[in-house]
């Protein structure tokens, strides 16, 4: 269960960062 945790957490936070960036370079 900890690894499905895990791997949710990282996609939304790679998700996080692809927006945060889109809203810098913009």
């Amino acid at each position: 269960m900890r690894a499905v945790w895990i791997s949710f957490a990282a996609s939304v936070f790679v998700t996080f960062l692809m927006a945060l960036t889109l809203v810098v370079t913009a």
